[in-house]
């Protein structure tokens, strides 16, 4: 079809074009305001693989319209010379777009040192914006692993910004400031344990800021007398200069502040506290646990923070490294803002667990931390097996909603798992039943009374009793008699090229549409969308064909006329034709037509469930049972809006990598989660044994 423009109102009514045009999956390739209104070229999805522009443009079906237009809203063909060239240049540009991506997709995914060393840095917990950068600068010579390793050690290690040693030992005032429970206090006490050895215990002071929080300023008290320090006490709203008098005979001092989230309106308030006459030096904490995220907006927040309070944030200290799972967020966070390390602290001991920061320490520590992008894949990999687990209960979580909201799962499972089925009480008894064949049709489907398929029915060949019978074609004479007995209500499909009678002519149904009186419109879902069915109904009379009991009669009937319209842009999607007889309710018949609409899919779902089955060995002793009863399923989960359909289907489509949804879709989806499972079964049976070996 190649490229087309449209042409609406507003952005909503030219994109509600497209789709009617080109489906959801349309590549958008320019959107632009125009006297005309909205513009937008657009490419279908099977179209954008070759680049061809096409020499015309199919104009797109216009939308119903609801209210009157004041421009033009019907989409113009791209004809003139300038749309051709435009056309040709918007193709170009996305081929040439294309061949980036897979040029870099095959530069990352190389296997060579490059994807390699991507792969440490990601376990390590290195964010993309740093490791990207790093890793373009990796010279051709350092192909041997062991040569592309110490090259990344040498380039974190330059990068990484650490104070030279006795850098805070400097006579002055040090404020630590940073979130709650950053470890302000302890960290506190250990740079006061640490200056008061070197320089003398009265010579320091440790200054609470800390109003806030209950025993902040006991603990303080308590380590300040362990040490043999002063302790000062500043309340709220008193600036630190009104302590300078008091401070003047101790030249280190150590300020510890009130722990505030980087979100916190007061934070500016806190650190202006400390600007004034006396200057101070703002250290900031970096909890080594926290994420990476985390890490990035307090250093933003807080760095904007202070320089609007007139202080120079350029330093940090690390903490809790002994409770972080991967150092990487913490170096990243570092490197990337530029903040000059001092300590690590390591634990709670004073001072002890406080070391002097080391560029290649951190480094060596942060890339022997890491996570799952680190391991080598191989069974029995830290990150492997949590990788397995995770998605181990992933796929239990579904099996647990399949078995919550499907009544035939058991049977599903039994069959998959090559052993007969077993009975499912829900087919057999269900009160409509779908019927699949010839002259001589067998009921192949259980529907429940929202006509949603509740398994496949144990035996076949039995007549239920009471049951709705949904026909694939109109029944013969014997079909008819039997149907007659039973009082059984049915409703069939039928061909447009049907003939019935109709005051006196003998017609097609296609023919007959016209002369319908409308009835009714639904909502229905048909083939993955929403859509809109619009009935109308016609008496008519039918010969039934065959032999069967009696003499031949004639029928009297109820014909009814199906178009489904897509619910945004009103397009036929198609037509339908039922039977019913004359003496059902109509309402009943518009309930059972709209049932066999739903479940007019499941013949091809079944032949493609069997066509994968077969394709991937699996299906046991009865692989068109197995096909049958799954297809039912991927009817069930497309059309059930239970909670359990809901939760289910965002599940099912993340393991087939789509967005969209469909019968088909879900279908292979449940294929896939059933393989899944048998392979993480194999895989930790495999496993296991190499474990016990």
């Amino acid at each position: 079809m190649g490229v087309q423009r449209f042409v609406g109102n507003n952005n909503r009514e030219a994109m509600g074009r497209v789709r009617a045009a080109l489906g959801d999956d349309a590549l958008i390739l320019a959107n632009r305001a125009t006297d005309q209104g909205v513009e937008i070229l657009a490419l279908a999805e099977d179209d954008a693989s070759g680049y061809a522009p096409a020499p015309r443009v199919v104009t797109a079906p216009a939308a119903p319209p609801a209210v009157a237009a004041p421009r033009p809203a019907t989409a113009a063909p791209v004809s003139t010379a300038a749309g051709s060239d435009l056309t040709e240049q918007l193709l170009r540009e996305v081929r040439d777009m294309r061949d980036q991506l897979n040029r870099r997709a095959a530069t990352e995914d190389d296997g060579g040192p490059r994807a390699a060393l991507r792969r440490r840095l990601r376990g390590a917990g290195f964010s993309a914006e740093f490791s990207d950068p790093l890793l373009a600068g990796l010279p051709p010579e350092a192909g041997d692993p062991r040569q592309a390793d110490a090259w990344l050690q040498r380039q974190l290690q330059r990068r990484l910004s650490v104070a030279a040693p006795g850098d805070l030992d400097q006579p002055g005032v040090i404020a630590l400031i940073g979130p709650t429970g950053v470890g302000k206090t302890t960290t506190a006490a250990k740079l006061a344990a640490r200056l008061a050895r070197r320089h003398g215990a009265e010579r320091v002071a440790l200054v609470s800021a800390d109003h806030y929080r209950i025993g902040a300023r006991d603990q303080l008290r308590i380590y300040a007398d362990l040490l043999g320090v002063a302790l000062f006490s500043l309340e709220e709203d008193q600036p630190l200069d009104s302590l300078a008098g008091s401070l003047a005979e101790r030249p280190w001092v150590v300020v510890d502040t009130i722990g505030m989230s980087q979100r916190d309106a007061r934070l500016g308030e806190q650190l202006r506290q400390l600007s004034g006459a006396v200057t101070v030096r703002p250290v900031l904490l970096l909890n080594a646990a926290s994420q990476g995220e985390t890490l990035e907006e307090v250093v933003a927040v807080y760095r904007g923070t202070a320089r609007t309070a007139g202080l120079a944030l350029d330093d940090a200290i690390i903490s809790k490294q002994d409770e972080a799972s991967r150092l990487g967020p913490v170096l990243d966070a570092a490197i990337r803002h530029d903040l000059r390390l001092h300590f690590v602290c390591r634990g709670q001991r004073v001072p002890e667990d406080m070391v002097a920061a080391d560029a290649a320490g951190l480094v060596d520590d942060a890339l022997a931390l890491t996570g799952d992008a680190g391991d080598d894949d191989q069974p029995g990999a830290t990150g492997w097996t949590r990788r397995v687990l995770a998605q181990g209960r992933a796929l239990d979580a579904a099996v647990s909603l399949l078995r919550e909201g499907a009544p035939d799962f058991p049977a599903i499972e039994a069959l998959w798992h090559g052993r007969s089925a077993v009975d499912c009480p829900a087919a057999d008894q269900a009160p409509i039943h779908l019927h699949h064949g010839g002259t001589r049709p067998v009921p192949v489907l259980g529907l429940d009374p929202q006509g949603l398929p509740v398994g496949v029915p144990t035996a076949p060949g039995q007549r239920f009793a009471g049951a709705a019978q949904l026909l694939p074609a109109p029944p013969d004479t014997a079909l008819w008699r039997a149907l007659q007995r039973s009082g059984q209500p049915w409703l069939s499909a039928a061909r447009g090229n049907s003939r019935v009678w109709h005051r006196g002519e003998r017609l097609p149904l296609s023919e007959c549409f016209p002369l319908a009186a409308p009835w009714d419109s639904l909502m229905v879902r048909h083939r993955g969308r929403a859509a809109q069915l619009r009935l109308r109904r016609l008496d008519v009379a039918v010969p039934p064909t065959g032999r069967g009991d009696g003499a031949p009669f004639t029928a009297l009937l109820c014909a009814w006329f199906g178009e489904i319209r897509d619910l945004d842009s009103g397009r036929l999607l198609g037509r339908r034709y039922w039977v019913a007889p004359a003496g059902q309710g109509r309402e009943q018949d518009s309930e059972l037509l709209r049932h066999l609409l739903r479940c007019e899919e499941w013949p091809a779902l079944r032949e493609r469930a069997a066509a994968d089955l077969a394709g991937a060995g699996e299906g046991g002793e009865d692989p068109r049972g197995l096909a049958g009863a799954l297809a039912a399923l991927a009817i069930r989960l497309d059309q059930d809006n239970g909670d359990w359909a809901l939760d289910l289907r965002a599940q099912l489509l993340s393991l087939t990598g789509t967005r969209r949804r469909s019968a088909t879709t879900l279908l292979t989806a449940l294929i896939e989660l059933f393989s899944a499972r048998r392979d993480l079964q194999r895989i930790g049976a495999v496993a296991g044994g190499a474990g016990h070996a």
